[in-house]
């Protein structure tokens, strides 16, 4: 982490270059990472309305991204508008069931990626 307000516009970079190859995972992993490692950059705002704007489209990437840069425990704080609408977009994984809460999202893909690494 650092202190230094624009260091997030590397990340802005990046994921502008991810998006214009179509390469969703990499632009949904360089905006996660900008407001999970970045919290004070100067590109926070328009991290957010890019993650967002992506999140319409691929929540599943979006979430597994979103939990990749960001500690399940601050997941809440950093990423709470964005948790409503992933919640609104992922499906839960009971058919009749409501749909499932940030929370549920981030527990269910560390519990699978680290199931990988065993």
């Amino acid at each position: 982490e650092t202190d230094d307000p624009a260091a997030g516009y590397v990340h802005l970079q990046l994921a502008a270059a991810c998006a214009a190859m179509g390469d969703r995972e990499g632009e949904a992993a360089a905006l996660a990472e900008l407001l999970a490692r970045h919290p004070d950059s100067e590109g926070k705002g328009q991290a957010r309305e890019m993650l967002d704007r992506l999140a319409a489209t691929h929540p599943e990437i979006v979430a597994e991204q979103v939990a990749m840069a960001t500690p399940a425990r601050s997941v809440r704080s950093e990423f709470e508008g964005l948790r409503q609408d992933l919640a609104a977009s992922v499906q839960s994984p009971q058919p009749q069931g409501p749909v499932g809460s940030m929370e549920d999202t981030v527990a269910s893909t560390a519990t699978h990626a680290s199931g990988e690494l065993s």
